[in-house]
C-alpha cells in the first residue's frame, strides 16, 4: 500500500513537471495594456505609416492568452502562447509568411519580431502611452498629434482668424469644419492622383470635403488643396487642384 501511494506521487510529480515543460506559465512578463507601434511613430511626420513596413499599429493585451491587434484598416483578435524562453510568446495564425514572435520587457516595451512580415532584419518596436492622460489614445491620436495638432492662423481676405487643430479630431475656428480624419492607410490612400496626402473634414451640415494638403515647413506652414470630383466606377484617380487655403502656426513674439 505504501508502495503503491510513493509510486502515484512520483507520477504526479512527474505529470506536473512535464505540463509545466510544454506549457510554460506566463509569470510576471505577460503584458498589459494598449502598445502602439513607436518604430512607426518615431519617423512622423516625416514618414507617414504606409511609407514604413509593418505589421500591426496597435497590440492591445485584455486577456493573457489573447492579443487584439489593429493593422490601420482592420481590428482582430489572435490568441498567444508562451516559449520556452523567457519573456517569449507566439502568435498562433499570425503569418502564412513565418512564425510571429513577441518579446516584453520590463520598461512597458513589447518587441514584435514580425520580420517574415515587414521583410526587414529587425522587430518592431511597441510602447505603452508615456503619459497617464494619453491611456485612452489610439493610433490615430499620435498621428493627429504628431502631423497636424496645434494652433495656427487662417487668413481670409485679409483678416486673421485663429484655428485650432486638437489630437482627438476636432477643429475649430476653420471655416464650418468641426471635425478632421487624416488618411494613413486604407482606400483612401489612392484618393489622388499623383498620390498624396488627404485629409476629411465633417462639417456642422453633415457632409464632408476631401483636401490634399503639404507641409511646406515643419508644424509651421500647411496648405491645402481642393481635388476632383470622384470618378464613376474608378476607385481614387482624382487630379489635385489648386490651392484652397492654408494655415500658418503664429509667429512667436520674443
Amino acid at each position: 500500500m505504501k508502495i503503491s501511494i510513493i509510486l502515484m506521487t512520483v507520477l504526479c510529480i512527474i505529470s506536473i513537471s512535464c505540463k509545466e515543460n510544454s506549457a510554460p506559465i506566463f509569470g510576471a512578463c505577460n503584458p498589459a495594456g494598449r502598445y502602439f507601434n513607436r518604430t512607426v511613430l518615431d519617423k512622423c511626420p516625416a514618414a507617414m505609416p504606409v511609407d514604413i513596413p509593418h505589421y500591426a499599429l496597435e497590440l492591445t493585451f485584455k486577456a493573457k492568452d489573447t492579443v487584439d491587434i489593429f493593422n490601420g484598416i482592420e481590428k482582430y483578435t489572435l490568441p498567444y502562447t508562451a516559449t520556452d524562453k523567457k519573456c517569449e510568446f507566439r502568435i498562433n495564425g499570425a503569418s502564412l509568411f513565418g512564425e510571429m514572435y513577441f518579446t516584453v520587457d520590463q520598461d512597458s516595451t513589447v518587441m514584435l519580431y514580425d520580420t517574415a512580415w515587414t521583410k526587414l532584419t529587425t522587430p518592431s518596436t511597441f510602447k505603452l502611452a508615456e503619459l497617464a492622460n494619453r491611456g485612452e489614445w489610439e493610433f490615430e491620436t499620435f498621428i493627429n498629434e504628431c502631423v497636424i495638432a496645434g494652433a495656427y492662423i487662417n487668413i481670409v481676405d485679409d483678416k486673421t482668424k485663429q484655428v485650432m487643430f486638437l489630437p482627438n479630431g476636432q477643429v475649430n475656428g476653420l471655416k464650418n469644419f468641426l471635425s478632421y480624419k487624416l488618411c494613413f492607410s486604407g482606400d483612401c490612400l489612392e484618393e489622388t492622383e499623383p498620390q498624396a496626402n488627404t485629409i476629411e473634414f465633417f462639417t456642422d451640415k453633415g457632409t464632408t470635403e476631401i483636401y490634399a494638403f503639404k507641409m511646406l515647413s515643419h508644424r509651421k506652414h500647411y496648405q491645402f488643396h481642393s481635388i476632383g470630383e470622384p470618378i464613376p466606377d474608378v476607385k481614387g484617380g482624382r487630379s489635385i487642384g489648386p490651392m484652397a487655403f492654408e494655415i500658418l502656426a503664429p509667429k512667436r513674439m520674443d
